[in-house]
C-alpha cells in the first residue's frame, strides 16, 4: 500500500512546492499531493517535479469547470512527458458555491457533465484525438503530441453515480471523508463493476483522511472537529452527504487518532476495505504533526516496511 503525503494549503507558490515535494521525497513518501483551489496546482507540482527526482506528484484536485477538456489533456500528457510518467491526475467536480461563485459557471448536471467531461479527456490522451457530441460538451480535434504517455486520472467521486462514471472512465478514486465502511460497501464494488463492464482495468483507489498521531486524542478529536468544521455542517454538502452515508456525525469521527498502532490499525481497516494508497492529512499541534509526518512515512513502499495491499 503506497502512503502519500499532502502539501500544506498555505503551500502556492512555487518555492513552496519544491520545498515540500524535496522534503516528502526525502522523507520517504511515495507520492506528493498538492490541493486544488486557489492555486495552479498542476503548474506548482511540474515546478517541483523537475527539482525533484523521485516522487510521485499528484493533484487533489483539479476541478473539471476550470479547465476544458481538450486542454487539459494537452497538459496533462505535456506535464506527465515533463516529470518522467509521474504526474497523476486527480479530478473532481467542486463545489456549488465554488463553480458558481468563483468561476461563475453554472453548476448543472454535475453528473452528466463529468461523464461528458471524462469521455472526451479520456479519448483525447488515450487515442490522440476526439470526436464526440455530448449534451453538455463536444470536441472535434487531434493532438499533436507524439510519444506522450497519460497519466493516472483519478476522480474525487463520492456519491454513488459519481463512482460509477469514474470506474467506467477513469482509472479510479481519490477522496477525502469517506468512511472504510462506505469505501467498502459503496466504492470499491460500485467502481469495480463499472470499470469491468467498460473493459478497463481494475480501478486504483486513493483515500485520505485527517490523522493525528497523539497521546491525547480528546485534544485531537475537539481540534479536528474545529479544523473541518466545513465538512460537517453543510457547508460542503457532498462531503456531508458522504458522511451521512455511513451515519458519521462529524469530521472528527471520521479522522484516525491516536498512538502509532492505533494509527496503523485505522489505514489498515482502509486496507481491507480496498484502498491502494492512503494520503494523511495530518493535522493538531506542531509536535503532533512532526510525530504524525514521521510515522506515516515509515509506513511507505519506498521506506521497505509497507502495510501490504491486499488483493
Amino acid at each position: 500500500m503506497k502512503i502519500g503525503f499532502n502539501a500544506d494549503l498555505n503551500t502556492r507558490s512555487v518555492d513552496d512546492a519544491v520545498a515540500g515535494a524535496r522534503a516528502a521525497e526525502k522523507a520517504g513518501f511515495d507520492d506528493y499531493f498538492c490541493p486544488g483551489g486557489w492555486r495552479d496546482t498542476v503548474t506548482l507540482l511540474t515546478c517541483a517535479g523537475r527539482e525533484v527526482p523521485r516522487i510521485g506528484l499528484g493533484s487533489s484536485i483539479v476541478s473539471i469547470w476550470g479547465i476544458k477538456p481538450v486542454v487539459l489533456a494537452e497538459q496533462a500528457l505535456t506535464v506527465n512527458q515533463a516529470l518522467g510518467g509521474r504526474f497523476i491526475l486527480g479530478l473532481g467536480l467542486s463545489h456549488f458555491h465554488m463553480v458558481e461563485g468563483r468561476l461563475g459557471m453554472k453548476f448543472e448536471r454535475p453528473i452528466r457533465y463529468m461523464r461528458e467531461y471524462l469521455t472526451i479527456l479520456r479519448q483525447a490522451m488515450e487515442t490522440g484525438k476526439v470526436d464526440f457530441d455530448g449534451e453538455m460538451l463536444s470536441a472535434h480535434t487531434q493532438l499533436k503530441l507524439e510519444g506522450t504517455v497519460p497519466p493516472r486520472v483519478l476522480f474525487a467521486a463520492l456519491g454513488p453515480q459519481a463512482v460509477k462514471v469514474a470506474g467506467a472512465w477513469s482509472d479510479g478514486t481519490i477522496t477525502f471523508m469517506v468512511t472504510p465502511r462506505t469505501h467498502e460497501t459503496m466504492t470499491v464494488p460500485v467502481a469495480s463493476a463499472a470499470a469491468k463492464e467498460a473493459g478497463r482495468q481494475k480501478p486504483w483507489f486513493c483515500v485520505s483522511a485527517p490523522v493525528c498521531v497523539t497521546n491525547n486524542p480528546q485534544e485531537a478529536r475537539a481540534a479536528a472537529a474545529i479544523a473541518w468544521a466545513p465538512y460537517g455542517n453543510g457547508y460542503y454538502p457532498s462531503y456531508r452527504a458522504a458522511l451521512d452515508q455511513d451515519g458519521v456525525k462529524g469530521p472528527e469521527d471520521a479522522a484516525i487518532i491516536g498512538d502509532e498502532a492505533t494509527v496503523r490499525q485505522g489505514i489498515e481497516r482502509y486496507r481491507d476495505a480496498g484502498a491502494d494508497e492512503f494520503i494523511g492529512i495530518t493535522f493538531g499541534k506542531p509536535e503532533d504533526m512532526a510525530r504524525t509526518n514521521a510515522y506515516l512515512a515509515t509506513l511507505s513502499e519506498y521506506n521497505g516496511k509497507p502495510i501490504k495491499t491486499r488483493t
